[in-house]
């Protein structure tokens, strides 16, 4: 299994060193700081040291544990679709869910579009989402950018939060773990709830598998409605929502 990193020099990215990447996207530039060692991992995910990273109620050996401290394809490709297709009309008070937030380029966006945001990501990656939130939202957007420790599949109460929108990209890279985010997704929408997912086209149809099983209706966004670099069938975003609520 391989992730390729996008290559920032087209679409949306105007500047990018190994540890920031300066993102312009309808008409906010966001300044967003990596980690160098994300970085390098260009070629495959799978390289690397193993370390101890924690999902859900087990620890287990990972070699991905600093896939959350880069900025992905999926992660520009849902922003900018969002930007442009609103789902409401518009971001103003949305309450917004971000789920495997990462270096929190999603959430920061729709933050600064007036959305209420609570961006999740591990322990060792809220870090680097919360340098990321002050660097990009002054006092007042902060307020409306919230970041906290999750790990899929633990309870949810605690977020704070009943979203109008979840938003999923780029976390769908192992399978083993697809049952614990399925279960954050069903467990966090409400009857008017839309999940938003973007995605590489592995074997990720798995865990839409699991959504619909949980009585979720699921459409796939036409490959014309992506931003035009990104028309060529390699990345998805798929919205939907439960049936009946």
């Amino acid at each position: 299994m391989s992730l390729v990193p996008y290559s920032y020099q087209r679409a949306f990215a105007s500047k990018q060193t190994s540890d920031s990447c300066v993102v312009q996207i309808a008409g906010h530039t966001l300044n967003l700081k990596q980690v160098q060692e994300a970085c390098e991992s260009e070629e495959s995910l799978d390289a690397g040291d193993s370390e101890e990273v924690r999902f859900g109620d087990q620890a287990r050996e990972s070699p991905l544990r600093n896939v959350g401290l880069r900025v992905w394809q999926s992660a520009f490709i849902l922003t900018e679709y969002l930007a442009r297709c609103p789902p409401f009309g518009q971001w103003a008070d949305t309450k917004v869910l971000d789920l495997g937030a990462g270096t929190g380029i999603t959430g920061i966006f729709l933050a600064l579009e007036g959305a209420r945001v609570v961006l999740t990501d591990l322990e060792h990656i809220t870090p680097l989402t919360r340098r990321n939130v002050d660097l990009n939202c002054k006092a007042l957007v902060q307020d409306r950018a919230r970041v906290v420790e999750y790990c899929w599949g633990d309870p949810i109460d605690d977020l704070g939060i009943r979203p109008d929108i979840i938003t999923v990209a780029d976390c769908l890279y192992e399978p083993e773990n697809y049952e614990a985010l399925a279960s954050t997704v069903v467990g966090a929408c409400e009857a008017h709830t839309r999940v938003y997912i973007a995605r590489r086209g592995r074997q990720e149809r798995s865990f839409l598998g699991m959504l619909e099983s949980a009585n979720f209706h699921l459409v796939e966004v036409p490959q014309d409605h992506l931003h035009e670099e990104f028309r060529t069938g390699d990345y998805f975003v798929v919205w939907g929502s439960k049936i009946g609520g």
